[in-house]
């Protein structure tokens, strides 16, 4: 195989995990076993950490910050 083709295929797997550590709300609802609607009262109480993406209304979670969340929580 190519180098070429083996540093595409690293830069890939490397996206795709970076990929998989940023949650979404629906989720993070399954994940705790909550509703979504429970989740977007967490956001708008600033109770639970996330991050919005600038530019759009979306919310983001980072995995290891929820799992340490609900740790503490």
């Amino acid at each position: 195989m190519s180098s070429l083709k083996l540093g595409k295929e690293k830069a890939i797997k490397k996206r795709q995990e970076r990929a998989e550590k940023w949650l979404t709300v629906k989720t993070v609802a399954a994940y705790l076993g909550l509703h979504p609607g429970t989740i977007y009262h967490y956001v708008e109480n600033g109770t639970i950490p996330h991050y919005r993406i600038p530019g759009s209304n979306e919310i983001r979670f980072a995995a290891d910050e929820i799992d340490q969340w609900v740790r503490n929580n």
